[in-house]
């Protein structure tokens, strides 16, 4: 959580040759970091935790738009095998995660870079997921399924491609808010393998816990990363995780208020900046979500 058709749709414009630059020198600097030595870390001010950077218990006020969008990008990220059908069959090019990817970006060297950091992501979660981009009905948004196309696999991934693009457009971050919904989504994967996600909803009448379980692990996974890479900045994705909350309490696919979902996100955050290992950060999630949701 890094397109051909993005290629295409701003071939020629200074603005793109730039942002995909931008990416790549994010993405190959960040994937680099902490792979042979952790970076001194100076300790987090409020100010770059996600709570306080997005949320409004923090005394930050997101912007109006942002609220208003808030309801805009389609829930519902966990999807049953008749859906799962219909995006396999919208373009996906499901493979196994790996440095070369086969369902690309377009950009031989930003598949490279997205690859390697999704590798990274996968062996940090301890889970190997199949992971594909789709493109068709409702590639605003990004899935995760339990179910296995490519053997060896568990689970798989579906990223729209509308959503990589939009993402890509709306923050200049190289690429965080992609890798930070991405982590999200594997998040779910842990919990298919773990039979965590109907523990979490069973006698719930929406998905809220769940949601707020991947979210705390997406913020694992940013605290990990701002340990080891303390130049990065958080800001844009826990924007982004605001703007995907939601107030349709009686909804079953309810994911939890804008508050809700970073409050999660931040205090995986901090697990995660602490050094915790996956497997007490994800026991500590499930904790956290059954008090608090």
């Amino acid at each position: 959580m890094l397109l051909q058709l993005l290629l295409r749709s701003c071939v020629g414009s200074c603005r793109t040759a730039t942002l995909l630059a931008t990416i790549l020198a994010f993405i190959c600097r960040f994937e680099c970091a902490g792979s042979g030595r952790v970076e001194s870390v100076m300790k987090p001010s409020r100010r770059n935790t996600l709570l306080g950077l997005a949320g409004t218990a923090a005394g930050v006020c997101i912007p109006a738009a942002a609220r208003v969008g808030a309801q805009a990008i389609t829930r519902g990220c966990l999807i049953d095998a008749g859906s799962f059908r219909q995006k396999s069959e919208d373009g996906a090019n499901i493979d196994v995660v790996r440095e070369n990817l086969v369902s690309t970006t377009g950009n031989e060297h930003l598949d490279r870079a997205l690859g390697r950091a999704l590798v990274r992501m996968a062996r940090l979660f301890d889970e190997m997921p199949g992971f594909g981009f789709y493109r068709g009905t409702n590639s605003s948004n990004a899935y995760a399924s339990n179910i296995s196309r490519i053997p060896g696999t568990q689970g798989t991934i579906l990223f729209g491609r509308n959503l990589f693009e939009d993402l890509l457009r709306r923050y200049d971050d190289g690429g965080l808010c992609v890798l930070a919904i991405a982590a999200h989504e594997f998040g779910h994967i842990a919990q298919f393998s773990r039979d965590v996600d109907r523990q979490l909803t069973r006698g719930q009448p929406t998905i809220k816990r769940a949601e707020l379980h991947a979210d705390y692990l997406a913020g694992y996974y940013l605290g990990i990363r701002k340990r080891t890479s303390s130049w990065i900045k958080v800001r844009d994705a826990g924007e982004q995780i605001y703007r995907i909350g939601d107030y349709e309490f009686n909804n079953p696919d309810h994911h939890g208020t804008p508050d809700e979902r970073v409050a999660a996100a931040e205090t995986g955050f901090t697990r995660g900046y602490a050094h915790e290992s996956f497997r007490e950060a994800f026991s500590q999630g499930i904790r956290y979500v059954r008090r608090n949701a």
